[in-house]
């Protein structure tokens, strides 16, 4: 058994906080893809590879490579320089998986991808995805130094440029797909604000044999399956290739892609326990499975509406609810001057019934300015009818 391998270290929480707290401090000045602060990220990630035993895929742990950076308007493109990392663990096997995780963010100042209500910001991006970084890091580690040689080898990926398109993992993939087989990819992005046990696990229906990973994680978790292979992270890159490719992710949060995105919010013990579950299924993980590709139909093609309100809600991604919970209520808006709370669950607005995301777009699609509406909640079990105000 792995367990027998390999005894989880009393330091995994601390070795996890440590890689968060520098990737998200204030000096790093959010880690935009191009800045000298996301090229000492890269620096500081290599070394952390070589630190704990992880070598280069070839010779050197950077790939570089050109984007335009859409800086803080999409006019103005300019040309920049990205850096991928990547470090191998080489079990002397015919195939690889990748475990993957953008590092970069969105820097300082007024980027077209922020939320934040200040002038010139820091966004830290502890969540996004300092926390998808660690974890990656301290699986490498788990899986470079337990002295077992697994079915499969592994590599070790960090990928820039992630918040303006995947370019790192779209780069990642033309330098290095010919130089090794790889079987599978798993994507850690945003996994730092665990809550109600909650996990979404995106791209499942890439192939048949991520049911492996997954039942080892509805053991602990409450998992929510999404089973399309397209979605806006990293794993997209892979799955477009061919390659099949999962997204794990705790939920959205009102801090996402804001300055309020600090190390201080994370839950290094739902992070760690993660880690942990994914190294047991890994480790032990069976040679004959084949990770076939499937492709995927889209779960959320239905097309969006235009909106011309909003509540001011971030909707749960994570919840099983019918209806659509409630991850946070955004101060000063709509829903907060209705008094909805986080964790209330929205079941109809003005009697017509909302069953999901999509649902819940396209009756607030009808809405002006201007305009009132009834919405029915469930808050702890019981029926509730709010007015909402819309500015």
């Amino acid at each position: 058994m792995w367990s027998s391998a390999y005894t989880q270290p009393p330091s995994a929480t601390l070795f996890l906080k440590e890689q968060v707290q520098y990737l998200s401090s204030s000096d790093m000045k959010g880690r935009r893809a191009g800045s000298k602060e996301a090229h000492k990220v890269a620096i500081f990630l290599s070394k952390k590879l070589e630190d704990n035993h992880i070598k280069p895929l070839n010779n050197s742990y950077l790939q570089s490579f050109q984007f335009k950076d859409i800086a803080d308007t999409i006019k103005d493109a300019n040309m920049a320089v990205g850096q991928n990392i990547t470090g191998y663990i080489n079990n002397k096997r015919s195939r690889t998986i990748v475990i993957g995780a953008h590092y970069d963010h969105l820097g300082t100042g007024a980027h077209i991808n922020s939320r934040s209500t200040i002038d010139h910001p820091i966004h830290h991006g502890a969540d996004d995805n300092a926390s998808g970084v660690a974890a990656a890091l301290l699986l490498g580690k788990k899986l470079a130094e337990n002295g077992l040689r697994e079915s499969f080898n592994f590599i070790i990926a960090f990928f820039s440029a992630e918040e303006i398109g995947l370019l790192g993992s779209k780069a990642w993939l033309k330098h290095y797909s010919s130089q090794t087989t790889i079987a599978a990819m798993i994507n850690l992005d945003m996994i730092g604000r665990m809550h109600d046990q909650g996990l979404e696990v995106f791209g499942v229906g890439s192939s048949p044999d991520w049911n492996y990973v997954t039942e080892k994680l509805t053991a602990k978790f409450q998992v929510t399956i999404d089973n399309s292979g397209i979605g806006p992270s990293d794993h997209a890159s892979f799955y477009l290739d061919s390659i099949p490719a999962i997204h794990l992710f705790t939920g959205q949060h009102e801090d996402y892609h804001k300055a309020t995105d600090i190390e201080a919010k994370i839950n290094y013990a739902g992070m760690n326990t993660l880690t942990e579950l994914l190294y047991a299924s890994l480790a032990i993980i069976p040679e004959d499975l084949k990770f076939a590709f499937s492709a995927t139909k889209n779960a959320r093609k239905r097309e969006r509406p235009s909106l011309k309100v909003t509540m001011g809600i971030m909707p749960s991604y994570t919840s099983n609810s019918e209806g659509l919970k409630i991850d946070a209520v955004i101060e000063g808006k709509a829903a907060d001057q209705a008094q909805l709370l986080k964790k209330d669950i929205i079941i109809a607005i003005d009697n017509q019934q909302v069953k999901d995301i999509y649902d819940y777009m396209e009756v607030l699609s009808l809405y002006n300015q201007g305009d009132t509406a009834k919405v029915q909640i469930l808050r702890k079990h019981k029926t509730k009818t709010l007015t909402i105000h819309f500015k």
